[in-house]
């Protein structure tokens, strides 16, 4: 046995710590004085969901589940129902009531787990240190789970007609269900010592409570529609009852008091103390001999304070969605139509009178009223009545004899004091007053008929291999049990949970067996697979997500992958959550990482149902792998990048490709650049040669994946442009720029004071030729020009030329006249002017001389005369427009003899 318990423990310790779930399970040894708070999780209403929520800020729950499931069956198994689990330092969980109460909740409800007492050891730093859990045996959960059956049926009898019904008002529901609970129950303690008065069980249940499980199950009741309430008491009264809030605004409710203050007719509850302020509680007698209070006095709405109800002392019905009740002091019965009774319509009068001690009479003060979802039912002194309220139809039901023994007798009235209708059957009360004789009085309670409708059995033990079983008949209205028997044995085994007998080790298997859970004869057994080897896992950022790499383990034959996540609010890790189960690969790629978080991996080995211990990996930042662009620049090659989630840096590499091999070389490291920046440019480039480039995102020392094909561009440097006017045109020229095989011109026109866009003027197909000539320019226009070099859909950057005003170059005509030579010339567009030049030729020498500027012209000159001439001599002349300091070119004309 120490065996096991050891094998058990050492199990949930590994669970504990593989979940994030900080905790050790061991068997109960604390000192009693430690533990500051204890509870039974009985049946009550409880919020997994918000238990849940708030607990999920401190553990992980799936592990805490995992956990806490295997301690249920530890503790069955070795027959010792108490176990601590005991927190790791790290694990913060404040210790305050609402935390405890989660924990109540959550350990009884969300994780399967029922009837189970909870402890907490508070430390001094106020954070719980340990849990301490005691759960019932197999037998006490299904007596259990039987009382929590039980209050759901008697919960569901009680709201009726209520729940859900949109209908009713939160002040209709809180007087239906304040009569219902006072007429079902009663003061007192259950006869079954086994249960505490206090609780709302008892109340529902059991139909027998003090104020507080009045109390209780009032406000358990109003929660379930809705209705918010708390809990108040005092100590001067030793007594407890609610506050309920309607619209909001608190107002006092104490069912136990308006429960017919003690007396014991049958249906009989008053209103006194429904929806009071303090002020009319205290008039109620909620105070002290000196009218002081010591609960809250927050109620001080008095609109309920004397309201309509209190004119009635019999239960409110709710039949077929109307409201009906007796007002007993004007001998009414009435529907109710709005809550505040102002529209309420008359049903029906009923005037009679009953006998009280010493020949007194008292008017309607004990008419009584029911219902058994179908009639009314009310009561006179001597007779009961069925009614339709709708079509008025009324029958007798019940007459009342006096008992033989009293007949004849001139002293003694018989009179019907009490009606109800319960659990499918009309109960009526009858006193009798014998007057002298010390006015003795007597109370008698008769059935009238019951209404059972009977089930077929059912099963409520199945029957085993040594215990009998049992089954009942219940009626399927008020499911009272009619009818019991037991069941014989079968000699059906049942069987328990597989126990370890040989625990498996990496190079032997185990043994295993199921035994019956109630003889303990074997039933089965079976072979445990050897424990597979613990995985090496190595992580790195990849184009999809987080690669994860393992090696593969000696006797696996699957793996599961693990993740958790660095949470940066908390500072603290998630539990570990499984990825991928039955994976057969040694490589798994997590896609639904999220940018810049941070995360961790381990890898399990299993065979079978036997699984590796593991190793987690170091922490990584995902970050995506940049998106990357490259394109040529004025000053080399222009990388660009899309940005990551918290990246701190980028790395920039290049490659370059050799023309001779055909190969590329290996990744260079170009430099870092900030995490702010999106682009870089490589600078040293050579124009003719081909490069590719990656980057990788940085995080401090995490780094993102990178695209190992890289993006390649040609690097063609960008030309120099230079224009000039020629004679048939703007010539164009550039540099040769190495790797282009052409080059594409662009010109704009400068057009009403502004630029227009670029124009393709053509494209020459030969990287040898380095200028052009635009034919088309019009003179007196001004004009810019760019080339890009190309190679094949790779271009060059460009930069705009300098501007330049297109002057044609004037055609220039000359002949000898009397008083020298006359020039003539033809217009250019756009000049403001005209130079004229000379040249000279020299007979003795054979040469011409240099152009000498001879005169100027007005632009709208077109001849000039040279009277400087000498005759005999022989000249050349030629002309250029001119404007500002842009001049056309020029072209010598004829010779020309004086």
């Amino acid at each position: 046995m120490k065996r096991f318990l050891c094998s058990i423990l050492s199990v949930l310790f590994v669970i504990g710590i593989f979940f994030s779930v900080p905790v050790n399970v061991n068997a109960l040894n604390i000192p009693e004085k430690e533990i500051v708070e204890s509870d039974l999780i009985s049946p009550e209403l409880h919020n997994a969901s918000s238990a849940a929520s708030i607990l999920s800020q401190y553990i992980d729950l799936n592990g805490f589940n995992e956990i806490l499931l295997e301690a249920q069956q530890y503790s069955w198994e070795i027959n010792d129902p108490k176990i601590v689990f005991t927190l790791d330092s790290s694990t913060k969980i404040p210790y305050n009531s609402q935390v405890f109460s989660a924990l109540k909740t959550y350990i009884s409800e969300e994780s399967g787990v029922v009837g189970v007492k909870v402890s907490s050891v508070r430390s001094l730093n106020s954070y719980i240190t340990h849990i301490y859990v005691e759960y019932l045996s197999q037998a006490e959960c299904e007596k259990l789970i039987k009382e929590q059956k039980l209050l759901e049926i008697e919960t569901n009898k009680l709201l009726a007609g209520i729940k859900g019904n949109s209908s009713l008002s939160d002040v209709e529901k809180a007087l239906l269900i304040h009569d219902r609970l006072a007429l079902s129950c009663s003061y007192g303690y259950p006869a079954d010592k086994n249960y505490s008065a206090h609780t709302a069980y008892s109340a529902i249940v059991l139909k027998k409570a003090v104020c507080q499980g009045y109390a209780n199950a009032y406000q358990y009741l109003l929660g379930l529609v809705g209705i918010k309430s708390e809990y108040v008491s005092s100590k001067y009264l030793d007594h407890g009852w609610n506050i309920v809030y309607i619209n909001n605004i608190p107002y006092h409710v104490d069912v136990t008091w308006d429960d017919a203050s003690g007396y014991t007719e049958e249906g009989k509850v008053y209103h006194k103390n429904f929806l009071r302020s303090t002020q009319g509680m205290i008039e109620t007698g909620h105070a002290d001999r000196n009218g002081k209070i010591d609960y809250t006095s927050t109620p001080t709405n008095t609109t309920y304070d004397n309201y309509f109800w209190q004119n009635s002392s019999t239960g409110f019905q709710l039949l077929n969605n109307e409201i009906y009740y007796f007002d007993n002091l004007n001998e009414k019965l009435m529907k109710l139509n709005k809550t505040d009774g102002s529209d309420a319509t008359l049903v029906k009068t009923v005037s009679c009178d009953w006998m009280f001690e010493e020949q007194g009479t008292g008017i309607n003060s004990f008419t009584k009223l029911a219902t058994d979802g179908a009639f009314l039912y009310y009561s006179t002194p001597t007779q009961i009545f069925k009614l339709n309220p709708v079509t008025k139809e009324e029958t007798v039901e019940y007459t009342l004899k006096t008992p033989d023994e009293y007949v004849g007798k001139n002293n003694v009235d018989c009179s019907l004091w009490g009606l109800s209708y319960i659990d499918c059957t009309f109960t009526y009360e009858y006193i009798i007053f014998e007057f002298g004789a010390l006015d003795s009085k007597s109370t008698n309670k008769k059935v009238v008929k019951t209404n059972h409708t009977q089930s077929n059995w059912i099963t409520d033990k199945e029957p085993n291999c040594s215990n009998t079983g049992s089954k009942h008949i219940e009626c399927t209205v008020c499911k009272n049990v009619l009818k019991t028997e037991s069941i014989p044995t079968n000699g059906k085994h049942i069987a328990g949970n597989w126990e370890t007998t040989k625990n498996a080790t990496a190079t032997a298997v185990g043994t295993k067996v199921k035994k019956c859970t109630i003889c303990k004869t074997v039933m089965e057994s079976a072979s445990v697979p050897k424990i597979p080897g613990i995985p090496t896992a190595t992580i790195k950022n990849s184009a999809s997500g987080i690669t994860i790499n393992w090696s593969a383990t000696a006797n696996a034959k699957s793996y599961i992958v693990y993740r958790r996540t660095y949470n940066t609010s908390t500072k603290k890790y998630s539990g570990w959550t499984a990825l991928k189960s039955g994976y057969t690969g040694t490589s798994y790629t997590d896609k639904t990482v999220k940018l810049g978080t941070t995360y961790s991996y381990t890898v399990r080995a299993v065979n079978g149902e036997s699984k590796s211990n593991y190793k987690g990996t170091s922490n990584l930042v995902y970050n995506v792998t940049p998106t990357v662009k490259v394109a040529n620049a004025s000053n080399g090659i222009k990388v660009s990048w899309s940005t990551a989630a918290n990246a701190t840096g980028y790395t920039v590499y290049s490659s370059t490709y050799n023309t001779k091999t055909k190969k590329w070389s290996g990744w260079a490291n170009r430099g870092t650049a900030k995490a702010t920046a999106t682009s870089w440019v490589d600078k040293n480039a050579k124009s003719g040669t081909q490069y590719r480039y990656t980057v990788r995102a940085r995080n401090n020392s995490f780094a993102s994946a990178y695209n190992k094909n890289g993006v390649a561009t040609l690097f063609l440097a960008q030309p120099t442009v230079k224009i000039a006017n020629n004679a048939s045109g703007m010539k164009v020229s550039w540099n040769k720029i190495a790797g282009s095989k052409g080059y594409t011109i662009y010109r704009s026109e400068y057009v009403n004071g502004a630029w227009s866009g670029w124009k393709n003027m053509g494209t020459i197909k030969n990287g040898s030729t380095v200028s052009w000539v635009d034919k088309s320019a019009s003179s007196g226009k001004t004009y810019r020009y760019t080339v890009r070099a190309i190679n094949g859909s790779v271009k060059s950057t460009y930069t705009a030329s300098n501007t330049l005003l297109y002057l044609a170059q004037p055609k220039t005509t000359v002949k000898a006249v009397s008083n020298g030579i006359n020039v003539s010339w033809t217009q250019s567009a756009g000049s403001t002017g005209y130079t004229i030049y000379r040249m000279e030729y020299n007979a003795k020498t054979k040469k011409w001389s240099g152009w000498k500027k001879m005169g100027t012209a007005a632009a709208s000159k077109k001849t000039w005369t040279d009277k400087s001439a000498k005759k005999g001599v022989t000249y050349r002349y030629t002309v250029k427009a001119v404007n500002g300091k842009v001049a056309s070119t020029y072209k010598a004309s004829a010779n020309v003899k004086r």
